[in-house]
């Protein structure tokens, strides 16, 4: 929704016009940014900013930090990246540091990353069952849902 993201877009430019920030921003030194949002920007009575209405206003598919708000905010990120964007750049960095011999790779270590999320099930929903049944309830088949 348009006004959630001018939200983030007032948060972002009091911030970039707020002298302290852009000064410790410049040195690199996040922490005292962080500590003085929390501080002196957050739940003060002109904008009411805090930490969950910027969330929403991000719609990212996964909890944003502050410090990865203030990042993007300084341009030291182009943008919030998504959970699979995340979990990409990670088996990235395994991957280049665990790189397995010739001799001992084999295709299922190159292929585990996104088994995740390609699961072949799907638990049964924890409302529709009693407790005391849910050792005994098979998980769901993904195609019957």
């Amino acid at each position: 929704m348009r006004v959630d993201r001018m939200y983030f877009q007032k948060f972002e430019e009091q911030i970039k016009q707020d002298g302290f920030a852009v000064e410790k921003a410049a040195t690199g030194d996040l922490e005292s940014i962080i500590k003085y949002i929390e501080e002196k920007v957050f739940d003060k009575p002109e904008e009411f900013f805090n930490l969950e209405k910027l969330r929403k206003s991000i719609r990212v598919d996964r909890r944003v930090s502050l410090r990865e708000i203030v990042e993007v905010i300084f341009g030291l990120k182009p943008y919030f990246m998504t959970k699979d964007e995340l979990l990409d750049e990670e088996f990235e960095k395994f991957d280049s540091r665990y790189l397995p011999d010739e001799k001992h790779s084999t295709p299922p270590v190159i292929s585990s990353k996104p088994t995740f999320s390609t699961l072949n099930f799907v638990p049964v929903s924890t409302k529709a069952i009693s407790p005391t049944s849910w050792a005994a309830t098979p998980p769901v088949n993904s195609s019957a849902i």
